[in-house]
């Protein structure tokens, strides 16, 4: 029995020093040579793409797409001030409606309506869409707004 117990110990430090070995192995080794050859994202490619999504969402929360594309908005001025309205008022005093607020620029349907809708916001609220989306849209909301603008079609 004695010999049983030993022989235990002796198998299950040699598996954690080989989980050691492989570990360092990966993550000193393996890992810096993936991210050299551009197999993996390294943290700073990771920081640089979200830093381009960023770059996107706010391109389409703002009026300039829509401005340079006037022609090829699909909605009617109705319509976009219906979504503006859903969104301002998706903000309130004690309980935000988030939900809302991003179910109305899923429904814009492309990205130039969105820009559409950013434009008729400012139009009747005198304020920036971006701006105010930040102040109560939480970090899920936004994930779920940009995987809808990146879904969306451009016009």
């Amino acid at each position: 029995m004695p010999n049983d117990n030993s022989e235990t110990v002796k198998w299950i430090a040699i598996g954690v020093v080989g989980v050691a070995a492989l570990t360092l192995a990966y993550f000193g080794i393996i890992k810096p040579i993936f991210n050299a050859v551009g197999l993996t994202d390294s943290k700073e490619d990771r920081e640089a793409d979200r830093a381009i999504d960023e770059f996107r969402r706010e391109q389409y929360l703002s009026s300039l797409p829509y401005s340079e594309n006037k022609s090829k908005v699909t909605i009617s001025q109705t319509k976009a001030n219906q979504l503006a309205y859903n969104i301002y008022n998706a903000k309130s005093f004690y309980n935000d409606d988030e939900e809302e607020a991003v179910g109305a620029i899923k429904s814009a349907g492309t990205k130039i309506n969105v820009s559409y809708v950013a434009f008729r916001f400012y139009q009747l609220y005198q304020r920036d869409l971006q701006s105010y989306l930040e102040s109560f849209l939480e970090n899920d909301n936004w994930s779920d707004l940009n995987e809808a603008l990146d879904k969306m079609k451009n016009f």
